[in-house]
């Protein structure tokens, strides 16, 4: 599978509802600008059918993806 390489950065992709997980790799090489993207939960990374651990590994210790322990903010921002 190829993803183009961009050549629009006004552009935002995003993969909502996906069975099975995109390679970060891939994704970081075609300078997309991502939103996110959203996998299908229960068998689609529960198991290995769609998706192996190991893939569920690198998708989310990726440089290229952000995951909620790496955002900083304050806990109290926004309330009161």
């Amino acid at each position: 599978m190829q993803i183009p390489v961009n050549k629009n950065a006004t552009k935002v992709a995003a993969l909502a509802e996906v069975g099975y997980l995109p390679d970060t790799d891939m994704l970081k090489e075609s300078h997309v600008p991502w939103a996110y993207y959203m996998l299908w939960s229960k068998e689609f990374c529960i198991g290995e059918k769609y998706n192996t651990v190991e893939r569920l590994r690198s998708a989310y210790t990726s440089s290229y993806a952000v995951t909620s322990d790496r955002l900083s903010f304050n806990s109290r921002q926004g309330t009161g």
